[in-house]
């Protein structure tokens, strides 16, 4: 059975992306976080309007994630990090 559970390191880490992000949005600006698997592993995103995502982005992250993007779109901003599913380099 696959698992698209992150390992302690990996959730402390996207707790820290998280957090700074929350701590960067003023009062009554909006986030929106979502964390979901996907076909890669585990997908977090985080979007909100345009620049309070600047620094979050710049939380570490492990080894285990594969891929750490932040775009600003229009006027929103965008974090997007997929963590690898270690199952999948298994072969499982």
């Amino acid at each position: 059975m696959r698992s698209t559970l992150p390992d302690d390191e990996t959730a402390t880490s996207l707790g820290a992306v998280l957090m700074r992000a929350v701590a960067a949005m003023p009062a009554g600006a909006r986030l929106n976080a979502s964390i979901f698997p996907s076909p890669e592993g585990l997908r977090m995103t985080l979007v909100s309007p345009h620049p309070h995502l600047e620094e979050a982005h710049r939380a570490w992250v492990p080894a285990a994630v594969s891929s750490a993007t932040y775009q600003t779109v229009a006027t929103q901003d965008l974090i997007e990090i997929i963590v690898r599913d270690p199952s999948m380099e298994d072969g499982l």
